[in-house]
């Protein structure tokens, strides 16, 4: 039997991890106000859905999905919903990508804007379900696949700004991160 080994720690996980969370917190502050000028009717920008994306490929099982349910639930809070909505699609997107994320690899912007466009079209499902389940007199609006359609558009052709900001911001605290010494393990 082999002996266990244990991992040693990626020199870039802090910087990727805290790069995420403030990129995330930033686009749910203004997902809010300054992204809710660049809708078409009812379909949105939905720059999360990008972050849920690269998190999905780019961070741990445990950490990301912790990620990613904060920010559900700063959404939630933010837009009034019902609380979990937002958490319940974030995680969905977020271990969808991380289970994919072992036969893809989103290395250049059709990829990114693909898988954010495909995982933008599963938000409103999730939460339209959530909605006629709280609510059996909810009824879906007759244009949701155009909806669904334009938010898919719309939020893949935002994803690789979002990338591009994660990139620098992550490069920015891998800066002023401290660097472990060569001696140390």
């Amino acid at each position: 039997m082999a002996p266990l080994r244990i991992k040693k720690p990626d020199p870039v996980f802090g910087p990727r991890l805290l790069g995420a969370a403030l990129m995330g917190f930033l686009l749910s502050v203004l997902s809010t106000t300054v992204f809710s000028w660049w809708s078409l009717g009812e379909a949105q920008v939905q720059p999360l859905a990008a972050l849920a994306v690269w998190a999905g490929f780019n961070l741990p099982l445990f950490s990301g999905a912790l990620l990613v349910t904060f920010l559900g639930y700063v959404v939630d809070n933010l837009s009034g919903g019902i609380v979990g909505l937002h958490m319940l699609v974030y995680l969905t997107m977020f271990y969808a990508c991380a289970v994919a994320e072992h036969h893809l690899a989103l290395n250049n912007w059709a990829y990114q804007m693909a898988a954010t466009g495909l995982m933008s079209m599963l938000s409103p499902l999730i939460i339209m379900g959530g909605l006629m389940l709280a609510s059996r007199q909810y009824l879906a609006s007759q244009d949701m696949l155009t909806m669904m359609l334009l938010q898919a558009v719309l939020s893949a052709l935002f994803a690789p700004a979002v990338f591009l900001a994660l990139q620098w911001m992550i490069r920015a605290l891998q800066k002023v991160w401290p660097r472990r010494q060569q001696g140390e393990d």
